[in-house]
């Protein structure tokens, strides 16, 4: 079978063990992880390891006899992506000045540190010094957008890269199209993951599953004798204060909560259901949507979406980019059943469908795949089956 892709390396640096080790084992389902207590042995160890990312805690990252994450990262790996993690939020901060990818607060936490590594990688992606070589147009390991949903080295995902990191920089509204099952959320979270805002809270909100007499309290909160039952409650953007509001599938709210929803966006202002008292929010807007939004003005205001479309990130459909399906496949594979192998016959059954679920139709099919193969080592053909192609079983029901 041919080899498809090598998984990225992540150099830790970090002189407490404990920490350093929970790292390690977080890290290490979904890369090849070296770590190590100072910036000297990395030096060493990156020698022989070629880090696509490095993982520097700025406590542990003396030169010359002072701190500098960065400049020890300059001496490390110049060409690898930087996460600066801290304790410390004094620690943090200096990160964020001086211009690391992605900056993490310890104790770690798995979600945090894997957006904080995927965003590294992404940002490399769209620096034309790093390891994208202009000349040749493709990215190579450090370069490419990696992580759940964000797998590929396609152009258009290069352009969702560096578009992320641009993105994060700013605090204006971004609406994220495209549709179900692209990686919208996953996209939106590492906007937030990478701006200013990370230390506070993310908030996704599928606008699609609240029921449309509840959407307004749920977003703006409820004063007690608001209606039966109510009570004082914070809303959705008093709950996020300080952090990112996601709110996916914006165009199922309804034109009361939209018109609600426009003044927020511009004022920074709201109130709880049941009360006329103005409440501030200190939260950045980030939509999605998987239908259009434009010119359908009895179904979404167009003043509105003149608002929340300041940004733009347009994450394609997986038909669209088909050269990424054997990254994304033997990814998944790791995922569901580490060591098992695909043959090339069921990689180009996977490359032959259409994928109208996209990467998570993939993902699902891939698990499939894995349960489907039973004990053997490696992935055949028999064992893909497609969402959309019908059983006999399946015919059976109806």
């Amino acid at each position: 079978m041919a080899e498809f892709h090598s998984m990225k390396t992540v150099l830790i640096v970090d002189a407490n063990d404990d920490d350093r080790k929970t790292a390690m084992a977080l890290l290490a389902v979904r890369y090849e992880v070296r770590s190590c207590a100072t910036v000297g042995e990395a030096i060493e160890l990156a020698k022989e390891s070629k880090p696509d990312i490095l993982v520097i805690d700025v406590a542990s990252s003396s030169v010359d006899g002072h701190y500098d994450p960065l400049g020890a990262a300059a001496r490390i790996d110049p060409k690898a992506g930087i996460i600066c993690t801290a304790s410390m939020d004094t620690a943090i901060d200096y990160a964020r000045r001086r211009g690391a990818s992605g900056y993490v607060e310890k104790p770690y936490r798995a979600e945090p540190l894997f957006a904080a590594v995927r965003l590294a990688s992404a940002e490399s992606a769209s620096d034309p010094e790093g390891p994208w070589s202009p000349k040749t147009g493709r990215c190579g390991q450090a370069g490419s957008a990696r992580g759940r949903g964000l797998i590929g080295d396609c152009e258009a995902l290069r352009e969702v890269a560096r578009r992320i990191a641009l993105y994060a920089a700013h605090d204006a509204p971004v609406l994220i199209l495209g549709e179900s099952g692209t990686g919208k959320e996953l996209a939106a979270a590492a906007i937030h993951q990478a701006s200013r805002r990370s230390a506070s809270r993310f908030l996704p909100v599928d606008c699609a599953a609240i029921p449309e007499t509840l959407a307004e309290s749920h977003l703006f909160g409820t004063v007690k004798g608001a209606f039966t039952d109510a009570h004082d409650s914070k809303g959705v953007f008093e709950s996020a204060c300080g952090g990112t509001v996601f709110l996916d599938e914006i165009g199922e709210l309804s034109l009361t909560v939209q018109a609600k929803f426009l003044r927020t966006v511009e004022t920074g202002t709201g109130a709880r259901v049941g009360s006329v008292d103005p409440v501030s929010y200190d939260v950045r807007i980030l939509s999605a949507t998987n239908a259009p939004l434009f010119g359908d003005g009895a179904r979404f205001r167009p003043e509105l979406v003149h608002r929340i479309d300041t940004l733009v990130l347009r994450m394609p459909a997986l038909r669209d980019h088909k050269e990424d399906i054997p990254i994304l496949a033997e990814s998944f594979i790791e995922e569901f059943s580490p060591g098992k192998r695909i043959s090339r016959g069921a990689m180009s059954k996977l490359a032959s469908w259409d994928w109208p679920g996209n990467v998570r139709e993939l993902r699902n099919a891939v698990c499939r795949a894995t349960v489907m193969s039973g004990r053997n080592h490696e992935i055949k053909p028999v064992d893909i089956e497609f969402d959309g192609a019908e059983a006999p079983w399946q015919a059976s029901l109806f």
